[in-house]
């Protein structure tokens, strides 16, 4: 794969155009072209890592990978905080936006192409430098090896092409994984959380609109911790299905907790305690989602493909996750005030009892197997 500031030199222009937008339409136009820079990098970034690094260093490092995006997401809301406090408008949280996406520009422009990109060009030489220098000799061997063995698998299939149409029946179950694996990823409700935490917390313990950014700070910093302990900590020590199915379980508990506390949220001043039990049941189902649940789905994203399907598949996994963002977004307001928060989140919790059962039937185990 080569370097990854194509994405990253999109998210610059969008940025600066956004901060510059002199309506709504064009502000909308705008964020899309930063939104196709955060598209094409979230695919492209777990993929590369996976190919740069051995089979004992993937979860770490795929797992560091998805930590940062929640430490940064930190950083960001902490700034636009500390903006909304000094009176800063919009604009000005758009301009800083320049800052970390001209440095990841900078960054990508440095960064190795990686040994699956090298041995595809032909470039052999290059490529066993840099696989000897990230593997031992064995792992290096066999994936130097790998091009020629991917293209000789399922040899019932003489298409050359069907490592990346799926036309295979083991490529498309891996393709129904990897999507599935992208829904359940956003299923599980977090970034519902992310986005309208100030909402709820006005609405359910009277804070001041005006402190709306400031109540988003102390949930993204549970979700940083949680990433650091759980994608740093457990990732490799325990099997990838085992975690994902604790994991979705954690959540379904505590969405139903969340859920049931909603009951006795209401104007009186002895509803206080249920919202603050609501809330403290929110973070700790923010510790299974973000600590166990988001790290690894983006490992086993990462994966569940052989090498010569990975971009592809990853690709449409990606956009599987990013329209069941969109769709979730756009339909949370009307789910909370159709169904109330009790039904939203208890909806929610049945939702998420489905994906785990997908996960037990479906998921492979990857841990510790090579992706060839």
């Amino acid at each position: 794969m080569r370097s990854t500031s194509g994405p990253y030199r999109g998210s610059v222009p969008g940025a600066a155009l956004s901060a510059l937008a002199p309506n709504l339409l064009r502000l909308g136009l705008d964020r899309a072209i930063i939104g196709l820079g955060i598209g094409m990098t979230s695919t492209i970034v777990p993929i590369y890592l996976a190919d740069m690094t051995g089979v004992k260093e993937w979860g770490r490092l795929v797992s560091i990978n998805s930590v940062m995006i929640v430490v940064w997401q930190l950083l960001a809301v902490s700034v636009n905080a500390v903006l909304n406090q000094l009176g800063a408008g919009w604009r000005a949280m758009l301009w800083v936006v320049m800052v970390p996406a001209v440095l990841l520009v900078l960054v990508a422009l440095v960064i190795h192409d990686s040994p699956a990109y090298l041995v595809r060009h032909g470039l052999d030489t290059e490529a066993v430098s840099l696989l000897a220098a990230t593997r031992d000799e064995s792992e290096a061997r066999d994936t130097y090896d790998s091009p020629v063995r991917d293209s000789q698998h399922h040899q019932e299939s003489d298409d050359k092409t069907t490592k990346t149409t799926f036309s295979a029946p083991w490529l498309r179950r891996a393709l129904v994984v990897g999507i599935g694996l992208a829904m359940i990823n956003q299923l599980t409700g977090l970034n519902i959380v992310n986005y309208y935490a100030p909402t709820i917390f006005i609405s359910t313990l009277g804070f001041d609109p005006s402190l709306s950014i400031l109540t988003t700070v102390p949930v993204i910093l549970v979700s940083a911790l949680a990433a650091v302990i759980g994608g740093l900590g457990l990732i490799d020590r325990f099997n990838r299905r085992t975690i994902l199915a604790v994991g979705l379980g954690g959540t379904i508990v505590f969405l139903i907790g969340i859920g049931a506390s909603y009951l006795f949220i209401g104007s009186s001043n002895e509803s206080k305690t249920a919202a603050w039990v609501m809330i403290t049941l929110m973070m700790v189902y923010i510790v299974f989602v973000q600590g166990l649940v988001a790290p690894v789905t983006w490992l086993l994203l990462a994966e569940i493909f052989p090498a010569g399907a990975k971009s592809r598949g990853m690709g449409y996994s990606n956009v599987a996750m990013n329209l069941s963002n969109f769709a979730l977004s756009l339909f949370f307001p009307i789910m909370l005030s159709r169904l109330g928060g009790a039904g939203t989140y208890l909806l929610f919790a049945a939702i998420n009892v489905g994906s785990l059962v997908f996960t037990l039937a479906l998921v492979p185990e990857t841990r510790g197997k090579n992706q060839m």
